[in-house]
């Protein structure tokens, strides 16, 4: 009896099923796997998955030309490190086979790689050449790192992933969009271009960037682990739009914007900033108060800043220092003069009288430490209200 050669059930495939599965080795799941480093080398189904792969992109080539690749459903195993190219040269052939290209081939995708509904497991594009890079609708078992490549265009839109490192990249223009991703890394990268759009980053890092131009945009960052060293060249071609930021131990990046928005003359944004900015620094400095280093300094801190957040909410509210003006008046009223309640609300105009008096000093024999506190309370809460109706009539 004639044996029957089942077909890869992915539309458009014509290889045969591999291993007792209902897809060939390209589209088949790699759950089992084995993920140790060598079995890049020892693992026949490694080698079977890659040098099938080679042969697709000669056959790609052949019917489409040279300059792009389109991948397709995909499913590609994980990569290590252990199997490094011979040189650090993209530009230099292999003298292997290696991964995508071929013993003779350099690392490089010419025009375009496109990767559309393809699944990797901890995958790593590093050292290689792509004009434009394309991951489209992917999903990510793990962690997909981007390092040390010659990439001008890079467009991320990821379906499931656990980590996204993108590191030491050069004149890099990067778009991001309706991607949902846990922990991200941005690091060492000069960006011609920036673009987050309508994506979640549960937790991210933001170091050593120069931005030429971009556009947060829709942008959920629940929290910000790190910030800092961030260039933007023009703030003229930057837009800061609907970006929700839930958490950060680092009020560098409230600082930042706050600076970029006041730039702009964007104060009303800018004054939100501040505001974020200085409830990090008191989350900070509440949290290293116990520290034996440096006590009475965050003490000292402590104080201030509760008090900017507690008469004001850090300038965001006039109400609060006015209605604090007018209980400290009325308890210094009560505790430096033998008046009593009865004659204080037996009429209006008794009570705001003997309010519009201490603001000056009437009696100086009989001027004490109390009404001395007093005043300067009042005196702190005016100028916390001046300073906030100023915040907020500044357009």
């Amino acid at each position: 009896m004639k044996k029957i050669i089942k077909k890869c059930t992915h539309q458009d495939c014509n290889l045969k099923t591999y291993n007792h599965q209902n897809k060939c080795i390209l589209h088949c799941y790699k759950n089992g796997w084995t993920t140790e480093p060598k079995a890049v080398y020892e693992n026949i189904d490694y080698n079977i998955f890659w040098n099938e792969l080679r042969k697709f992109i000669d056959y790609f080539h052949t019917n489409n030309g040279n300059d792009i690749l389109i991948f397709e459903g995909i499913v590609f195993p994980e990569f290590t490190k252990y199997n490094k190219p011979l040189t650090s040269n993209i530009d230099e052939p292999l003298t292997n086979d290696y991964y995508f290209w071929k013993k003779g081939e350099t690392r490089s995708f010419k025009k375009m790689a496109h990767f559309k509904n393809c699944i990797f497991y901890n995958f790593d594009f590093n050292l290689m050449k792509c004009e434009s890079l394309i991951l489209d609708n992917i999903e990510v078992k793990g962690t997909l790192s981007i390092s040390n490549c010659d990439i001008e265009y890079l467009s991320i839109n990821i379906k499931v992933i656990e980590t996204l490192k993108i590191e030491t990249l050069k004149n890099l223009e990067l778009n991001i969009y309706n991607s949902n991703i846990n922990c991200s890394i941005f690091n060492n990268i000069s960006l011609k271009s920036i673009k987050f759009l309508n994506s979640t980053f549960n937790k991210i890092k933001l170091t050593n960037l120069v931005i030429e131009k971009g556009i947060f945009e829709n942008i959920n960052f629940n929290y910000i682990e790190k910030y800092s060293n961030i260039k933007i060249e023009d703030i003229n071609k930057f837009q800061y739009l609907s970006v929700y930021t839930k958490k950060t131990n680092d009020r560098e990046y409230f600082r930042f914007f706050k600076n970029y928005f006041f730039d702009k003359r964007d104060y009303i944004e800018a004054n939100k900033m501040y505001k974020r900015e200085m409830d990090t620094y008191l989350k900070i400095t509440f949290n290293e108060l116990m520290k034996p280093q440096n006590i009475f300094e965050n003490f000292q801190n402590l104080i201030i800043l509760g008090f900017g957040k507690i008469s004001s909410n850090f300038g965001q509210s006039w109400f609060h220092s006015l209605i604090l003006i007018i209980i400290v008046l009325f308890f210094n009223i009560y505790y430096t003069s033998k008046l009593k309640l009865s004659y204080l609300f037996s009429g209006y105009a008794n009570l705001w009288d003997k309010m519009a008096q201490l603001f000056y000093i009437k009696d100086i024999e009989n001027f004490g430490m109390i009404d001395l506190l007093f005043k300067v309370l009042i005196a702190l809460l005016v100028y916390q209200l001046t300073i906030t109706l100023k915040r907020k009539t500044r357009f």
